[in-house]
This record gives structure tokens, sequence and C-alpha cells, in this order.
């Protein structure tokens, strides 16, 4: 039904690239926005990241607002950033800080 995962960027200031994929019949229900949030408060709770980074594809706009979904802001544009269809394209960047997480999804 889904695939979803993190990969440390960088150990020294504890941030992480976050993703989650699901099957086309799955879209659109609620469920990526909901695994989103759960693996963000793994990575905070569990693995004590600070910040998470989603990348999305720019044409994917279901990606984009489950990121919107899940409290994730859009940071930057990172320029030339992929190749897709044989062409460089630039990346938004959505991240999330464990302090607006907190304040967003816990009572802490």
């Amino acid at each position: 039904m889904s695939l979803c995962g993190v990969k440390t960027s960088d150990t020294y200031t504890k941030q992480g690239h976050i993703g989650v994929m699901l099957l086309r019949k799955y879209q659109s229900m609620g469920f990526g926005t909901e695994i989103l949030i759960a693996l963000s408060s793994f990575c905070f709770s569990t693995l004590g990241y600070h910040k998470l980074l989603g990348p999305p594809v720019p044409a994917n706009t279901k990606s984009i607002n489950m990121l919107l979904n899940a409290e994730y802001q859009k940071e930057a544009v990172l320029r030339d950033n992929w190749i897709l269809d044989g062409k460089y394209i630039d990346t938004p960047l959505y991240t999330l800080v464990e302090t607006d997480y907190r304040k967003q999804f816990t009572s802490e």
C-alpha cells in the first residue's frame, strides 16, 4: 500500500530527508499525511532528529499538499537539483523543524 522512509543527510545538525509513496488507488484519502506525521514523530521523538526535509517533484501537487497538511513549510527552491526526463529541474524544499512539530502536534 505504501513505502516510506527517512535518510540521514547530516548527523551533526540532525537532519534527514523524508518521503512517502502511495499506490495511486490510496492517494487523496489522507493516508499519506497520517504516515508522514507518524514518521515525523518517530524521527523527532525516537531518532533525535532536529529537522526533516521533504523535496517533492514540483509537478506532484498531491505530494506538496501532503507536506503542507503535515505542517511542513516551503523553505527554499533548490536550483537545478534533479534530472527529470533528461533535464535539470528546480526542486522546492519543504521542511519541518522539531520545535514547530511539537507546537503543532503535541501538548509539550
